[in-house]
């Protein structure tokens, strides 16, 4: 498939209306366990961090700062979510996340009552200073502006290893399964720690959708991955893309090429923002010489890193990773697709396999889907609107609709599009 745009791709911010929580399946141990070896590698755990920390990190700048780690922990101690600690609570949450002896007391800070605030195991906790004490996500110290993932994620993985193997057992697992992740500014869910939910922006009616829209000016990720040619500023082939880079709320980022042989330098990987490539039908133009390669690097961005300093869960191809808040077009691609059981019923079931993605306006615009066969739809390849997940490094992908409403959307044509 191919289309033509005449401009210079720009990057447009997309401005998502508030969003709502839809429940998805619980997070099992199986789910995480890629391997099925019954333990959690740092990479198979990786799942569970993403999850935590994009639900802490309340304001969303991809740093966790002391505040936010303590109404992460409040929520996560409250096991009855009454918005209110007991003792138990505060024992059971402390033991599994810091060990040893409970310090500060309970007591003490609850001010001798029977429960203790937010605020009260806020100020408790930064008065005895038991971040440092635990040796616990160390960019929290003076001068620093919180944690960004990777501290948040190492660290989580070591409470989580409750005995201290190098590995997360079913056992450890199952000693935080039930442990609840909670936005205590609203109220309201949106994530759990070995859960995953799905947080969507507004829903749109797919009696009103229309994927035509897509023919005249959409772009197939899976056609720029597996076909489109990648030229310099003079015109010449210089290297084939890898992978295509998105927000969580879908703006595209960037693109991975691997650019290089000919030069004085071998193959390497470039990161070029989507704003700077040029889509004419055939491929894409990038503006990336032998002379200024350097200011592509992969390693200049705030969303790649190499996989020594995180893990090997998101490759972007061959030691590329995305960071929380980032996915590659192939972390969604591939992806089992699963909908509401029915209008009533928060339940999730299977519904086909993620084909393709479809940019449209800078924007992640469409999830191409083809259905199981048992759902009896006329078409193999059916478009919906993206809806961002809580992670796109899972093996789901959840919408917000129904077997009825799925039914709704007209099948998707590619030979439609416009050569």
């Amino acid at each position: 498939m191919k289309v033509l745009m005449a401009a210079t791709a720009t990057a447009l911010a997309v401005a998502l209306a508030p969003p709502i929580g839809m429940a998805a399946a619980d997070r099992t141990f199986s789910d995480v366990d890629a391997d099925g070896n019954l333990e959690l590698n740092e990479s198979e755990f990786e799942q569970v961090s993403r999850s935590a920390f994009d639900a802490w990190d309340l304001n969303g700048d991809q740093r966790l700062i002391k505040e936010e780690f303590y109404r992460g922990l409040f929520a996560a101690w409250d096991s009855d979510e009454d918005a209110d600690i007991g003792e138990e609570e505060y024992r059971t949450g402390h033991s599994l996340w810091f060990g040893g002896e409970v310090e500060p007391d309970f007591a003490e800070i609850s001010g001798g009552h029977n429960t203790m605030t937010r605020d009260e195991l806020a100020s408790g906790l930064a008065e005895a200073d038991i971040l440092a004490k635990a040796e616990m996500l160390s960019g929290f110290g003076a001068g620093e502006p919180g944690v960004g993932w990777a501290a948040f994620h190492s660290a989580l993985f070591e409470v989580y290893d409750q005995d201290d193997d190098g590995m997360v057992t079913k056992d450890d697992f199952a000693a935080f399964e039930d442990t609840l992740v909670t936005n205590v500014d609203n109220g309201e869910q949106v994530a759990a720690i070995g859960q995953q939910d799905a947080v969507h922006a507004e829903v749109v009616a797919l009696s009103e959708w229309r994927a035509t829209e897509l023919y005249a000016d959409g772009i197939s990720v899976e056609y720029l991955i597996d076909e489109a040619e990648v030229y310099g500023p003079g015109g010449d082939e210089i290297g084939s893309l890898e992978n295509v880079v998105f927000s969580q709320d879908g703006r595209v980022l960037s693109i991975v090429a691997e650019v290089g042989g000919f030069w004085d330098i071998f193959d390497t990987h470039v990161n070029v923002p989507w704003d700077e490539a040029d889509y004419l039908g055939d491929g894409l133009t990038i503006p990336v010489t032998e002379e200024n390669v350097e200011d592509y690097s992969v390693f200049e961005t705030g969303y790649l890193t190499t996989t020594g300093a995180v893990t090997d869960t998101a490759v972007v191809e061959d030691d590329l990773a995305t960071g929380p808040n980032a996915f590659r077009g192939t972390d969604l691609i591939g992806d089992y697709a699963r909908i509401r059981e029915d209008r009533d019923d928060d339940g999730l079931s299977s519904f086909g396999y993620v084909n393709d993605l479809i940019i449209r306006n800078d924007e992640l615009a469409a999830v191409v889907v083809s259905p199981d066969p048992s759902f009896g739809l006329e078409g193999p390849y059916y478009a919906y609107p993206y809806y961002p997940n809580a992670s796109a490094l899972g093996p789901y992908y959840d919408m917000p609709y129904w077997e009825e409403q799925v039914a709704q959307a007209k099948p998707l044509d590619y030979d439609e599009f416009e050569e």
